[in-house]
């Protein structure tokens, strides 16, 4: 009869294989005279089914008493694991601590010595701003002496210079009136020198005019004379015709060109003639005009000299006055100077004390103070395990009794496999821990499948 349960089918199917008449091909269940057989094999089914269920829940109870074991090795690595990572969180923020404590001192320290440096500085800024202002103060009262100085050397270099300019334009005008006197008189001796030179040209003008017309009476003589032997020896050799005329007429054509020429040659002497004539009486009669202008100039100009030595007289005792009022300008400047000089160093001295004053507070100020130590940083410590308890061990339920009115199949005595090995399981998933998913997953599914 075991033999029938070394099957992996659940209980009921292996019953239902085993002991269903329909299955077997027989009458159906509930009738035939096979009552007693069935009641005996049920019973012995159910004696089975009731150590199956037995072993069963041993083993679920086994499997849950080692499952709580690993979960207490877990919940108890899990514990020390944190702690010691909290033990290095602790380390680590007590390390941070630590240098940010030294890091604030060493800012404080060193704000302390560079106020203390920043007020020497200041200290060193104000002698030397209060030195500077002094120096100044006298090279303002220096400069101005020496303005004063100054002023006086201009003025007696730009009297002595306007005394020597006036001088100067003095004699300028005196030379002025002896050079316009002295063009005047040249004026009259050039126009003497012209005069004499005008008598003398015209008369070579009037011998080379002579000249030139009796050299042309005579060239025009033996012209005339050269035609007649021309056509004379024409004549001579006794030949007539249109050759001999031809040369006859260019013997009188010659002698019309030679004619043309001669009276145009004398004509233009006589232009010449008459031409360098009227030059020459011209060059008298503008020498005499340049004469009369350069008197008439002359006059004038030596009017505005005279006109310019008043005015510059007069220019030259303005012009002293006007120098002798920007000394006595500058004299009033250089007081003015010094009286600002005196009121620019006071400004100065207490703009100097201000700033001092200023930079002195801003030294304190980034001082800072000293940063106190926070509080201690707590030291980690263990978390409690949870208690996980074991399940009872199971205990056998009452044998079954025959013909109790079990019915045929699953037996209900006592705990199943996935009764057990679920219960296991769901006391397993409320320990806190890595494991926690698994276990709830499992002890859902075998609640799922419970047999």
């Amino acid at each position: 009869m075991m033999g029938q349960f070394d099957s992996m089918l659940p209980p009921g199917d292996i019953f239902r294989k085993t002991f269903d008449t329909a299955l077997m091909g027989l009458e159906s269940k509930g009738g035939g005279g096979g009552g007693k057989d069935y009641a005996d094999e049920a019973h012995d089914y159910n004696k089975d089914m009731w150590e199956y269920n037995h072993d069963q829940a041993v083993e679920a109870w086994n499997e849950s008493l080692k499952i709580n074991e690993v979960n207490r090795q877990n919940a108890n690595d899990a514990v020390q694991a944190k702690l010691r990572i909290d033990f290095e969180q602790y380390q680590f923020n007590f390390e941070q601590k630590r240098i940010k404590e030294e890091y604030e001192a060493a800012i404080y320290h060193r704000a302390q010595f560079l106020k203390a440096s920043q007020l020497t500085l200041n200290q060193t800024g104000f002698d030397n701003a209060i030195t500077g202002s002094n120096n100044q103060f006298n090279e303002r009262n220096q400069a101005a002496t020496f303005q004063l100085t100054k002023a006086l050397i201009s003025k007696q270099e730009k009297t002595a210079a306007e005394m020597k300019r006036r001088d100067e334009h003095r004699l300028a005008i005196d030379t002025g009136v002896h050079v316009s006197q002295t063009k005047e008189l040249k004026a009259a001796l050039q126009l003497r020198a012209t005069e004499a030179t005008a008598g003398e040209k015209k008369e070579l003008f009037t011998l080379k005019q002579h000249k030139s017309k009796a050299e042309q009476a005579i060239k025009s003589q033996e012209d005339f004379v050269k035609d007649l032997k021309s056509i004379g020896t024409v004549k001579a050799r006794g030949q007539a015709g249109s050759v001999t005329d031809k040369y006859v007429y260019e013997v009188m054509a010659t002698k019309g060109r030679r004619d043309r020429a001669l009276y145009d040659m004398a004509t233009r002497s006589s232009d010449e003639y008459n031409a360098q004539m009227y030059g020459v009486d011209n060059a008298v009669m503008t020498a005499s005009k340049k004469l009369a202008l350069i008197t008439q100039e002359e006059n004038i100009n030596r009017l505005l000299l005279s006109d310019k030595y008043s005015i510059s007289e007069k220019y030259s005792d303005k012009k002293q006055q006007a120098i002798l009022d920007a000394y006595r300008l500058a004299q009033d400047e250089v007081a003015a100077s010094k009286v600002s000089a005196e009121n620019a160093r006071l400004v100065s001295e207490s703009e100097i004390h201000h700033k001092k004053s200023g930079a002195d507070l801003s030294a304190w100020a980034k001082g800072g103070i000293p940063i106190p130590k926070g509080p201690a940083i707590p030291v980690p410590r263990a978390m409690p395990l949870a208690t996980i308890v074991d399940p009872p061990y199971p205990n056998k339920p009452p044998k079954p009794v025959k013909g109790a009115g079990m019915t045929p199949g699953r037996s209900n005595q006592g705990m199943s496999t996935g009764s057990a090995v679920s219960a296991g399981l769901a006391v397993a998933s409320a320990i806190p821990g890595p494991h926690q998913p698994f276990t709830l997953a499992g002890s859902f599914i075998a609640g799922m499948f419970d047999w």
